[in-house]
């Protein structure tokens, strides 16, 4: 049987506050779903009167208030919430919950991190005699904690402290907490060390890059002892921190995918729509070209966002390093070789991939505007074909009423008066029969002219 003293679960939760271009109404909703996490006493606007240094601002609730004064935090690169409110404490506990053999005890704290919002779920069992069985233990421990969710996803960190007769085959300890969570197949792998700490880590990376939930990544800590331990809460700000930047950074490249999956969509509107060029008639061609001019806005902002993804990595990529490097010099005898490899996967696979994509994806811009230019032009010409043929018949009309009058005047010149009068109805009848005559003689010679045009276009 695997033990451990004082098992601990953290789990890490990432809401989104703000993307690129979000709306107010956006803005609360986001803030919304992350409350959702949190206590519905602190969610209603009930008083808090044994945590609130100040009650007059007591008909919000608590997550309202806290919204509302986070346009006047000092510092929003890390901001505690709960005191933005007037409680006295930046944690909340949980009442004691009965899972498992020992009760369930832990606290809620919930931050900002720029543009992030972050909670800390922390929950431990409270067992008087100190050893217990890992897998019993941490069941229940994610039964409590499983049902917390953020749009940039989760992380869990197990720890615990090593019972002094177990000093060996400490990845198999470590594969049984992770096997105890059962978040899937997962393989063990050595992290480095925390504060001279054995580290171990799982990651699942997303296979299909459809949703973060796909994303599993498990941080398991041995201390050797409770004094070592004690360095996981002194550390708990740079945990948010780093795995926040590393959360965006798997988010920003999971909407790349979606991103170019888009752009080969519209790829493949232009890819069909050029096939069919030489079949169309005008209005064919103007309703390409209005399909086409969609696309083109369509094409050119989706390009506009992967670069404004590309560049969130960078940035994230930037601050995780930092991060990283600022944990590893704050406590001594740290050193996460895994976490740092994490850094070199970005540069070389996904920020690559991101510009090979955009270095891909630029050129069908200019596919795209030679092709409605090319269409613009078949409309003029068909346009100006049937403006020609128009004028041909126009100029028939003309020329028949030009004869006809002419005639008119011959004949009353020439004839001598009838004996009988020709009636009104009689003579207009004669007059227009060299009209028709040269109607019809436009009409032919523009049917015979639509004939060897079709002929032409067939034969090319």
């Amino acid at each position: 049987m695997s033990r451990l003293i004082y098992p601990n679960l953290d789990l890490l939760v990432y809401q989104l506050r703000e993307g690129f271009g979000d709306d107010e109404a956006t803005l609360k909703a986001n803030h919304q779903a992350f409350w959702q996490n949190l206590p519905e006493e602190l969610r209603n606007p009930t008083p808090l009167a044994t945590h609130a240094d100040n009650l007059s601002a007591s008909a919000l609730s608590i997550a309202d208030l806290s919204f509302r004064q986070e346009a006047e935090a000092p510092r929003l690169d890390y901001c505690e919430l709960l005191p933005l409110a007037n409680l006295s404490k930046s944690t909340y506990p949980f009442p004691e919950i009965s899972q498992g053999i020992y009760p369930i005890q832990g606290y809620y704290y919930p931050v900002r991190i720029e543009d992030t919002y972050a909670l800390l779920f922390d929950c431990y069992q409270n067992d008087p005699h100190g050893i217990v069985d890992i897998k019993t233990s941490f069941e229940a421990l994610k039964t409590v904690a499983s049902n917390k969710t953020g749009n940039l996803g989760k992380i869990w960190l197990l720890s615990g402290i090593l019972p002094q007769d177990l000093t060996d085959n400490l990845q198999q300890l470590a594969q049984d907490s992770y096997n105890a969570l059962d978040l899937g197949k997962g393989e063990v792998k050595p992290a480095g060390k925390f504060c001279g700490a054995s580290c171990f880590e799982v990651w699942n990376y997303p296979r299909r890059w459809q949703s973060i939930d796909e994303n599993i990544h498990v941080l398991i800590v041995f201390f050797p002892n409770l004094e070592t331990a004690k360095n996981m809460a002194n550390a708990y700000r740079y945990w948010l921190r780093l795995f926040a930047y590393r959360s965006k950074i798997i988010w920003a490249y999971l909407q790349t995918r979606e991103i170019k999956r888009r752009l080969q969509d519209s790829y493949k509107i232009i890819f069909n729509l050029a096939k069919t060029l030489n079949q169309l008639n005008l209005v064919g061609y103007e309703n390409s070209l209005q399909t086409l001019a969609e696309t083109l806005s369509s094409y050119v902002q989706n390009l506009n966002y992967l670069e404004i993804q590309l560049n969130t990595l960078k940035v994230n990529l930037y601050n995780y390093q930092k991060t990283l490097k600022d944990l590893s010099e704050k406590f001594p005898e740290t050193q996460l070789t895994e976490l740092s490899h994490f850094i070199e996967i970005v540069k070389e696979k996904y920020q690559a991939q991101i510009e090979s994509d955009i270095a891909s994806l630029s050129p069908g811009l200019r596919v795209l505007e030679d092709l409605i230019n090319s269409i613009r032009g078949k409309i003029e010409i068909q346009r100006a074909k049937s403006d020609r043929n128009l004028n041909y018949i126009i100029a028939g009309a003309s020329i028949g009423l030009a004869a006809s009058s002419v005639t008119a005047a011959l004949l009353s010149t020439q004839l001598d008066e009838p004996e009988e009068p020709i009636s009104l109805t009689e003579g207009f009848v004669w007059s227009l029969s060299p009209i028709l005559l040269f109607v019809l003689i436009a009409i032919v010679g523009w049917y015979r002219g639509q004939r060897r045009r079709k002929s032409r276009e067939t034969d090319d």
